[in-house]
């Protein structure tokens, strides 16, 4: 696959991975053949991933992995599946369980360890604390020390026109600084604002 193909599905995966994050009801969105889902997002998903994720837990018994199942079983057509963080990790899960499907698995910051078999491609920011042994995976760079944003399925596009890779929007979030002084008018008397 050359660059602009690969720019091109990173930011259609970026795109369907927010309308999957957007779905609060089940965290994932179907479009054609693809599934994409959305990683840790509540309370429950942050128990799975310290429970479940490591050595130690089961990560069929994760509820992420409980939402998705039924629908893979009722949905034939679904041929890639697309995750992010712990989706990441569920969807590889589902690869392996499943073999007869034949999925096609993409994910972005997942948290495994070591080598995975099967047809997948795994995405990394370098230093992203969460997907830090994922040792099978493609790493690129991020000008950046928010583990947020080293974290992200975004920031994965080449800018052919700078030569760089682009950065991940918004790079840091903007902060405001209320006005707390109340000015003081020349009688000296105060503005009530």
């Amino acid at each position: 696959m050359n660059r602009r193909d690969r720019n091109s599905m990173h930011e259609d995966d970026a795109y369907w991975l927010d309308k999957a994050y957007n779905n609060k009801l089940n965290y994932f969105y179907i479009k054609g053949d693809t599934m994409y889902v959305a990683g840790t997002d509540n309370k429950q998903d942050v128990w799975d991933d310290i429970t479940k994720v490591p050595k130690w837990g089961y990560l069929t018994d994760s509820a992420r992995y409980k939402m998705i199942k039924p629908v893979l079983e009722k949905q034939p057509q679904i041929k890639t599946l697309v995750g992010h963080s712990l989706a990441g990790t569920v969807i590889l899960r589902m690869q392996k369980e499943h073999p007869e499907r034949d999925y096609s698995v993409r994910t972005y910051g997942a948290p495994v360890f070591g080598y995975w078999g099967g047809k997948n491609i795994r995405y990394k920011h370098q230093f992203d604390p969460v997907s830090l042994f994922d040792m099978g995976a493609n790493i690129t760079p991020v000008a950046s020390v928010n583990p947020l944003t080293l974290h992200s399925y975004k920031g994965y596009t080449y800018d052919f026109s700078n030569h760089d890779i682009k950065p991940v929007e918004p790079v840091e979030p903007e902060i405001k600084i209320p006005n707390l002084t109340n000015p003081v008018q020349t009688n000296s008397t105060y503005i009530i604002s």
